[in-house]
């Protein structure tokens, strides 16, 4: 398969993820195109990136979040607001390593991609953890779907009231490419979903269900790098 593979997020440890990243992603058996972006990283940092992963394109541009009235969402959820600039950060940086990959297949459009990985890159697999090609092999690949593991048990996508692993998360351009928006519909989600407020699991889920994809849960072992 031809992957894309576009992270976000700080640049932690990077020698100690690779080769589960690379195991998780089998690159022995895809095509892997690697896309990244970050928020103002430090070079050298940056440059131990460029020369492990190799990426097609990166961008590592200071992100400054815009000012949000929180007074036009005083009927929304309060309890479970986060960090409104490390949310911004996190659905912007997504939304810029997206451009990266539009950007390459509008001048290569001769590759065509099967699937589409959203990443962060403090993430360490555990050993027990399958290849990405057992979890569309053994589900029924549709074009809407999209394949996120649990992050705890309340995050289950049943209802409105729920919330979703933002973290990892894979399936086909087209139903990546909303996924990976989220920063450009805030707004919308906060004034239609009362429900909904400034988190990023929970603005995730109600993205993919405001534009009705089907989210498969995937069993995926691993944890986050707080080193």
């Amino acid at each position: 398969m031809n992957i894309a593979v576009l992270f976000f997020g700080r640049l932690n440890d990077l020698d100690k993820h690779y080769d589960a990243y690379m195991k998780f992603l089998n690159k022995d058996n895809n095509n892997l195109y690697i896309f990244l972006s970050s928020d103002k990283e430090p070079i050298n940092i940056l440059k131990g990136f460029i020369t492990l992963y190799k990426p097609i394109s990166y961008i590592n541009d200071k992100i400054t979040p815009p000012l949000y009235n929180l007074s036009l969402y005083e009927s929304n959820i309060r309890e479970n607001f986060t960090n409104i600039n490390n949310v911004i950060r996190h659905f912007t940086n997504k939304k810029r390593v997206l451009g990266l990959f539009n950007e390459f297949v509008k001048n290569n459009n001769n590759i065509k991609f099967d699937l589409v990985v959203s990443l962060r890159l403090d993430i360490l697999f555990n050993d027990n953890s399958k290849n990405i090609n057992d979890y569309i092999i053994k589900q029924n690949y549709l074009s809407n779907n999209i394949y996120i593991p649990k992050l705890y048990p309340m995050c289950i996508p049943e209802n409105y009231n729920s919330c979703i692993n933002d973290q990892i998360a894979f399936g086909n351009p087209n139903v990546m490419y909303i996924y990976m928006n989220v920063i450009d519909y805030i707004d919308f989600l906060l004034k239609k979903y009362k429900k909904c407020c400034f988190n990023p699991e929970i603005l995730t889920i109600h993205n993919l269900k405001n534009y009705k994809i089907n989210i498969k849960i995937c069993d995926i072992n691993y944890r986050i790098n707080k080193d």
